[in-house]
């Protein structure tokens, strides 16, 4: 008799999803900081274009080509680095960027969007540390090695 085999969590397509999820929601944040006049200053800007929105979508792009050493090592840093900016701006900091900051004027809608918004964020950035570095450890079990190695030593895409 034969072993049953053992199925294997596969960490790449939850990675990816991760990062999608975490796309859809910085958009829907986004729009909600733009119908409540939240600002962002320069350092806010360059943060959020660079580690918020792009890094984690290199992440993804080298996750989906299978890259995980790389993409899992830049999903974890990334969603790391905006898992404390937001829960900083979100949460601690006090001023309009804080969930708990009332606006009288604003829309109701959109203030609500921004506070959901700002919550499911930190989730999803949170889960994707943890994917993050799901597939940079999976990266070096011996089975993700050899099977991602062509004969000449190079990643398989």
């Amino acid at each position: 008799m034969s072993q049953p085999s053992k199925k294997r969590f596969e960490v790449r397509p939850y990675a990816v999803g991760i990062v999608v999820i975490h796309l859809a929601l910085n958009v829907a944040h986004g729009i909600a900081h733009s119908q409540l006049g939240i600002g962002l200053d320069l350092f806010q800007e360059v943060f959020v274009g660079v580690v918020v929105f792009a890094a984690p979508l290199f992440a993804g792009y080298w996750l989906w080509k299978n890259r995980l050493r790389e993409g899992g090592l830049l999903l974890a840093v990334s969603m790391a680095g905006a898992f404390a900016f937001g829960v900083y701006f979100h949460f601690i900091h006090p001023g309009p960027d804080n969930v708990s900051f009332t606006n009288p004027g604003a829309s109701p809608r959109a203030r609500e969007l921004f506070e959901y918004t700002s919550m499911d964020l930190a989730i999803s950035e949170a889960l994707g540390v943890l994917l993050g570095l799901a597939a940079f450890i999976r990266s070096f079990a011996p089975a993700h090695t050899a099977a991602t190695r062509d004969p000449r030593g190079q990643n398989s895409a």
